[in-house]
């Protein structure tokens, strides 16, 4: 293997601020360790997969310093390279630190990166009406992406953030009719929430697909439909917990690919990112082993 160079993007409004922080620590920790690296800023949406996109000569390790939408973006910005993908969880939810065992302490997950445990993972690939876009955890469409939304905007809030904006969202939400094609069979759904999970999380707290795997080359998917507003509440608590397969809502299946239509505009979202608020026309396909990362455990 080449000698190791490692390129760190940071971005600092990642956990309300706490990026900022986390990067004048990693500077101090990679200065005291006497580690010659690449650190760059983020500046504004969309600005990892700019940088992410353009490495300097010979670096072999891209490492996130933010939250889940920070390693979105990542992800995205080097699917045309080879580098190996590193993350410093420092977001909301950190949903995809859960699936690699990354620590949250900027000094301990350095110490996990510079183990160079690197292992492929798949990757997500969705594509609309109007956008494309790679994913590493999961895509939401329906509820869940409207909930995303809506918290997206309430970050300051933390983790409370999706639990004001899933009370807040019930109460306005209507299920649109869609069609989900998968390479096994046709579904006609009142669609409340689906989500194609490559790892278990959503929104930090809630197991969607608790039995995923980054490197099993399908997804789980969940679907819930017909759910009335009130067995919401009898339905959350248990997908905080993953024991929500069970439920006569929710069913759930593995696939390789699927492809969903609808005749009114769907939200959805990937990673947590919202991505598409007018999808009618969607295909989700899987990537397998197609990203090496860094694990933690």
């Amino acid at each position: 293997m080449a000698e190791p160079h490692l390129y760190f993007i940071v971005n600092p409004n990642a956990g309300g601020g706490k990026g900022k922080q986390y990067g004048e620590t990693l500077e101090n920790e990679l200065k005291s360790r006497g580690i010659s690296a690449d650190i760059n800023y983020t500046t504004g949406v969309g600005d990892a997969i700019k940088l992410a996109g353009y490495l300097p000569a010979g670096t072999t390790h891209i490492i996130a310093v933010g939250g889940d939408g920070t390693v979105n973006e990542v992800i995205n910005g080097i699917q045309d390279s080879s580098v190996v993908f590193g993350l410093i969880p420092c977001g909301t939810g950190n949903d995809f630190m859960k699936m690699i065992g990354m620590s949250p302490s900027v000094h301990d997950a350095l110490d996990q990166i510079l183990k160079f445990d690197e292992r492929p993972v798949d990757v997500g690939y969705v594509k609309t009406n109007n956008t494309q876009r790679f994913f590493i955890n999961n895509i939401g469409i329906g509820f869940d992406a409207v909930v995303a939304e809506k918290a997206n905007k309430l970050k300051y809030l933390g983790i409370l953030s999706y639990i004001y904006s899933v009370v807040t969202t019930l109460v306005t939400y209507k299920e649109p009719k869609i069609v989900l094609r998968t390479n096994e069979e046709d579904f006609h759904i009142d669609l409340f929430l689906m989500t194609f999970g490559n790892g278990t999380n959503a929104g930090g707290i809630f197991k969607l697909t608790p039995h995923a795997k980054v490197d099993d080359g399908i997804f789980h998917a969940t679907v819930i439909s017909g759910v009335k507003k009130m067995r919401v509440f009898d339905i959350f608590p248990k997908v905080i917990k993953g024991t929500h397969l069970g439920e006569p809502e929710i069913s759930s299946f593995t696939t390789d690919a699927g492809t969903i239509s609808s005749l009114v505009d769907l939200t959805i979202h990937a990673d947590g990112e919202i991505i598409d608020t007018h999808a009618m026309e969607i295909d989700v396909s899987i990537l397998a082993g197609k990203q090496k990362v860094l694990f933690g455990m």
